[in-house]
This record gives C-alpha cells, sequence and structure tokens, in this order.
C-alpha cells in the first residue's frame, strides 16, 4: 500500500491542509471540520488522478499504479496556529495542564515538529476546558 503525507492546520474557520509528499507539493484543500478536510483530501487525489489519466500525462511516483480506495494518508498536525494566534498561552503551564510534555509542545508550537491527531485532540480538548473554566468565572 502506498502512502503520501498530509499536514492539517487548524484555523478560525476551519482546516486548511496541504501535502508534503515531493511530487504533491502545492495540493491543497480545506474543511470545516475534520473529517471533511480528509475527504476533500482523497476527492482532490482521485481528481488529480484523473486529470492526468485524461490527459495522458505521467502519473506522480506516489501515485503511479494506485487505486485511490488503496492509498493511504498520513494526517499529522501543524498546531502553530493556536499559539501564534493565542500568544498569551503559556507553553510551559498549559502542557502541565494537558500533561503532554513542555518541550515536545514547544517544538509544536514553532513548526518543528507534528502532532499526531491523538496529540492533537489533546491539544484541543485542553483548550476546550482552559474555554470553559474561564467562562465558569464570568
Amino acid at each position: 500500500m502506498k502512502m503520501v503525507h498530509a499536514v492539517i492546520e487548524p484555523s478560525k474557520d476551519g482546516y486548511g491542509l496541504y501535502f508534503i509528499t515531493p511530487s504533491l507539493d502545492g495540493i491543497t484543500t480545506f474543511g470545516v471540520t475534520l473529517d471533511e478536510v480528509k475527504e476533500n483530501a482523497t476527492t482532490v487525489l482521485k481528481e488529480l488522478l484523473e486529470v492526468y489519466t485524461e490527459n495522458k500525462e505521467t502519473v506522480p511516483e506516489e501515485l503511479a499504479g494506485v487505486n485511490i480506495d488503496n492509498l493511504k494518508i498520513k494526517f499529522s498536525f501543524d498546531l502553530r496556529y493556536y499559539f501564534e494566534h493565542y500568544t498569551y498561552l503559556n507553553i510551559t503551564e498549559f502542557a502541565k495542564k494537558i500533561n503532554i510534555n513542555a518541550s515536545l509542545l514547544r517544538q509544536y508550537s514553532k513548526g518543528l515538529a507534528y502532532s499526531s491527531k491523538g496529540q492533537f485532540e489533546t491539544i484541543r480538548n485542553g483548550l476546550h476546558y482552559i474555554g470553559k473554566e474561564l467562562e465558569a468565572i464570568l
């Protein structure tokens, strides 16, 4: 099974996605929800394959001979947006609160590492929890 790598970036309006597999550089998509952006990633690859086939062009190596249903997309998450947008978040204290290694969280915040879906969910849930805590005191 062939695999391509895509990075999801959360934003205030949803999720952007770009592929970091070399031959797919520049291919992007967007979705309001995580499920939607993942579905759109599959759709954009399917349409790309169709264009290559219709134009009788050489299919990129990562997609050559691939049935789109058997292509695995590895999704990672770029969390810089959160930390660039919410500069008042203290990374060390936030990491303690959500029980994530502070050094790893700093790497995520600087774009030096991408998180897994599980880590992304932990961070997102932590942010929601903080929001609820703040809301409760108002």
